[in-house]
């Protein structure tokens, strides 16, 4: 049985040779009037949803006399609110399955949140708790400049 090629050539040339299908952007920025930086990459068939607020800070900018500052500031700041302890905040995000962590790099710091997208007025509640109420728990911090020491 003899196979005809060409027309299989023709369709494969005629394919590759179309332009390929615009990918949608990863995401869109969006600046707000207070100088806020938003990237939003939307996923609509996944129900999480996660942000990450990133503010310039680091290591680079710790005091001579406070090295390590940012690094403490970041590993203390979801260990309590004037309002939850550490364990508490931890129970409530752990309790709709979402994380709530920091960080810091040698150029910025950041907050990180994570939850199922019907728990996002919980997220952001505790977020908002986080960043605007800190306690810093002097039992923390020590316990932390311990570890560092």
């Amino acid at each position: 049985m003899r196979i005809r090629r060409w027309p299989a050539v023709m369709l494969l040339g005629a394919l590759l040779a179309m332009p390929a299908a615009a990918a949608p952007p990863l995401a869109h920025r969006e600046v707000l009037p207070s100088g806020v930086v938003l990237l939003v990459a939307e996923r609509p068939a996944i129900p999480i949803v996660v942000l990450q607020i990133a503010v310039p800070g680091g290591s680079v900018r710790d005091p001579a006399d406070a090295l390590g500052l940012a690094n403490l500031t970041a590993d203390s700041i979801t260990r309590g609110t004037t309002r939850r302890s550490g364990p508490e905040l931890d129970r409530a995000i752990e309790f709709v399955g979402g994380s709530l962590e920091a960080g810091a790099g040698r150029d910025g710091a950041t907050l990180f949140l994570s939850v199922l997208k019907k728990d996002l007025p919980l997220g952001l509640d505790l977020l908002a708790e986080v960043l605007l109420h800190p306690a810093f728990p002097a039992d923390e911090v020590t316990r932390k400049i311990g570890e560092i020491q």
